[in-house]
């Protein structure tokens, strides 16, 4: 897919060396990049927290020691731990490659690849499905707030041409945005309290509730559940949903022909 038909993404460059950091965003802006950010590894976290990019660009070069580490700390956190990661290898071989893979990165460029490449990688890595990238920018809406709350997070949801709904814990929804409505006919009443997994089924996909301790632990969900309607009958979606986007509050977007 040409670059130029992907929309710009919000980049994060981590790395040690200031002169590397700025001659690639210099370079990345060459190609359509407008939103760029850059940080040394010891701010890498804190600038991926702040701006909740689409892509994070890690320069391993001879300045940054041990990069596998950064991949493991970054997938570890909650609010990036989906972000692609794309890492421009400089040295090293192929176990170094597989082992920043292995740690969870998206993909490895050895050699300092050209720019066009380079840029075109980035690009694709950040054009993720449309629950993903409604996931990412309810983060990024709450990112500025110091302790967002749960209303502070239906108003970022309500916001989303994505639907989206937020559940507790136990997996009762607490909050939606008007698209659920739109889609399913339910009143907010209808669905304010009840399982996620009642409105999101499994039919012949992924089973929310037999997942749903597992992804409070790894995290997310991804999968094609049936989204339930209450005058016709259910419909595919694609679903994503990612866990902790408040504490022990969850967040699922929902994709289909009706969204």
């Amino acid at each position: 897919m040409p670059i130029d038909t992907l929309s710009p993404p919000v980049v994060l460059i981590a790395g040690e060396g200031d002169e590397v950091r700025v001659a690639l965003a210099r370079t990345l802006r060459a190609y359509g990049v407008r939103q760029i950010d850059s940080a040394p590894r010891a701010r890498a976290l804190a600038a991926a927290a702040r701006i909740v990019p689409d892509v994070i660009l890690i320069v391993a070069d001879e300045h940054l020691k041990e990069p596998t580490t950064l991949v493991t700390e970054l997938r570890a956190s909650a609010a990036v731990r989906d972000t692609p990661v794309l890492v421009r290898l400089s040295r090293g071989g192929r176990a170094t490659s597989d082992a920043l893979l292995m740690a969870g990165a998206d993909k490895v460029l050895v050699d300092g690849p050209e720019s066009a490449a380079l840029a075109g990688t980035l690009f694709r890595l950040a054009d993720v499905s449309p629950p993903h990238r409604a996931i990412r920018d309810v983060r990024r809406r709450l990112a500025p707030l110091p302790n967002p709350t749960i209303v502070q997070l239906a108003a970022a949801m309500q916001d989303m041409k994505t639907m989206t709904i937020a559940a507790d814990a136990r997996g009762r929804c607490m909050a939606m945005n008007d698209g659920v409505v739109t889609a399913t006919a339910f009143a907010r009443d209808d669905i304010i309290g009840r399982a996620i997994w009642d409105i999101l089924q499994p039919g012949n996909g992924r089973d929310v509730r037999t997942s749903w301790e597992t992804l409070r632990v790894v995290g997310s969900f991804q999968g094609t559940c049936l989204l339930m309607r209450k005058y016709s009958a259910a419909v595919p979606v694609e679903v994503y949903i990612a866990a902790h986007v408040l504490r022990d509050v969850h967040v699922a977007a929902i994709s289909s022909a009706l969204s």
